[in-house]
């Protein structure tokens, strides 16, 4: 039996199995298909009556009628929810140059700010709309060619008191002297 047959008999299978009256998650664990499998193949034998796929089996007329009279019975779905748009506001040229010198402004007085802030700052100043939020805010300045960048790494310097340099200095030289007399010296601490 090849590859094409071992999946006809495993979906002849989950599709006599739904017939008993099992349902889609015994059948999943019992066959060992994924849930997904065994309700894609229950509903394209319910809606063709056919097994193979849909890419490569010929459509007889009989299947061609099927589909035909199960779209007629369909009703078309209208949703009450509104489709969401994450497509930023649109902004003509006047507004994009006032923000932009008003980020420019920011930047020559050198003060610093975040996103929230800038977007409260353009809100009061109704250069962008109310229920503009943060990201659709940098999304806008990034798009504007704004980046942020980090320009000095933080590093940070051990401040050390006089003690301990001279502490450390009288162990280097110990450690020194024992290896110039021979004995064997074994690091165990970052001195």
């Amino acid at each position: 039996m090849n590859r094409r047959d071992s999946e006809l008999t495993k979906r002849a299978q989950i599709v006599a199995l739904h017939d008993l009256g099992l349902s889609s998650r015994v059948i999943a664990t019992r066959l060992a298909v994924s849930r997904t499998t065994v309700m894609t193949w229950i509903r394209r034998h319910e809606e063709t009556g056919i097994l193979t796929d849909l890419d490569v089996m010929v459509m007889t007329v009989t299947a061609v009628r099927r589909m035909v009279q199960n779209s007629s019975r369909c009703q078309p779905e209208t949703s009450s929810i509104p489709p969401t748009s994450a497509a930023l506001p649109r902004f003509d040229s006047f507004t994009v140059g006032a923000i932009r010198r008003h980020i420019h402004a920011k930047f020559s007085a050198n003060e610093t700010f975040t996103i929230g802030s800038l977007a409260k700052e353009l809100k009061t100043s109704t250069l962008i709309l109310e229920g503009t939020s943060d990201s659709s805010v940098l999304r806008l300045i990034h798009n504007m060619g704004f980046h942020y960048k980090t320009i000095h790494k933080k590093t940070y310097v051990r401040k050390e008191t006089l003690d301990t340099v001279c502490h450390r200095i009288s162990a280097l030289r110990a450690l020194k002297r024992h290896q110039e007399e021979g004995r064997q010296v074994v690091y165990v601490d970052e001195t």
